[in-house]
């Protein structure tokens, strides 16, 4: 009878124990999920800005003429938008995965 205390004294505290993770893990993937999805939202809008910057600096390669120093200027801030997006792309999709990882390290930690 005392191996049957035993057992059943060990897992109870396992129990109780497990309950409260399971919550914590469906939150954090809830939390983790509705953030990444905002990330992936902007990150699409993102893209969707980059390539009508692309489409207005080949227009105005198309349509530059010797000597003209304000389609310059257009040409070099439209160059200079152009690597501000890409790395705010590559910056919001490396936030994802550092994120995750530190909801997966948190996780491990609290067992």
């Amino acid at each position: 009878m005392s191996k049957e205390n035993a057992y059943a004294g060990t897992m109870k505290p396992s129990l109780f124990k497990s309950i409260p993770l399971s919550i914590k893990a469906v939150i954090s993937e809830v939390h983790f999920n509705i953030i990444k999805g905002l990330r992936k939202w902007e990150i699409k809008d993102l893209k969707k800005r980059l390539d009508r910057e692309y489409l207005n600096l080949g227009k105005l390669y198309y349509n530059l003429q010797e000597g003209d120093e304000k389609q310059q200027e257009q040409i070099d801030l439209t160059k200079k938008q152009i690597e501000f997006l890409e790395k705010e792309i590559v910056y919001l999709e490396k936030q994802i995965e550092e994120l995750r990882d530190q909801i997966i390290n948190k996780r491990t930690e609290e067992l």
